[in-house]
C-alpha cells in the first residue's frame, strides 16, 4: 500500500476498527484474538481481553511507540499534532493528525508496512 492508499484507508475506518489496525499490524494480534477482543467488549465480559484505545488513549498510544521500534519526535500545535518515526536518521514518516494518539498510531501504521514491504 502506497501513502494515499493507507491515508484514505485510515480515514475511512472508526476509531475502534484504527484500533484494531494497529493492534494486528503494530502489536501483531491474529484476527481471532481481535475479533473475541471485540465480542468480548461488546457483550461487557468482565475481565475478558480488549483492544486498548490506541488511537484516543495517550497511555495506549506511548505502547505503540515503544513497540514501533522506530525513534519518534512528537509536535503538539493547538489544531493538529505531527509525529515523526525514524530510524538511523531515515525513514522518516511525519503524519499530522488531530490528536497525538492518532499520528502516532498513522505513523506507526506507516513504518510498520514500509519495513514489511521493504520500503525503508
Amino acid at each position: 500500500m502506497n501513502r494515499d492508499q493507507i491515508i484514505a484507508k485510515w480515514d475511512g475506518m472508526t476509531p475502534r476498527e484504527r484500533d484494531a489496525w494497529v493492534a494486528e499490524d503494530v502489536f501483531g494480534w491474529g484476527a481471532a484474538r481481535i475479533k473475541n477482543a471485540r465480542i468480548a467488549w461488546e457483550l461487557g465480559v468482565c475481565g475478558a481481553e480488549t483492544v486498548p484505545y490506541y488511537t484516543t488513549d495517550i497511555s495506549a498510544a506511548w505502547a505503540v511507540i515503544e513497540k514501533a521500534e522506530w525513534s519518534a519526535k512528537i509536535n503538539y500545535a493547538r489544531t493538529n499534532t505531527c509525529a515523526n518515526f525514524h530510524r538511523n536518521g531515515w525513514a522518516q514518516f511525519d503524519v499530522h493528525r488531530p490528536t497525538a494518539p492518532e499520528a502516532i498510531c498513522l505513523a506507526a501504521i506507516f513504518a510498520k508496512i514500509s519495513t514489511v514491504e521493504g520500503a525503508e
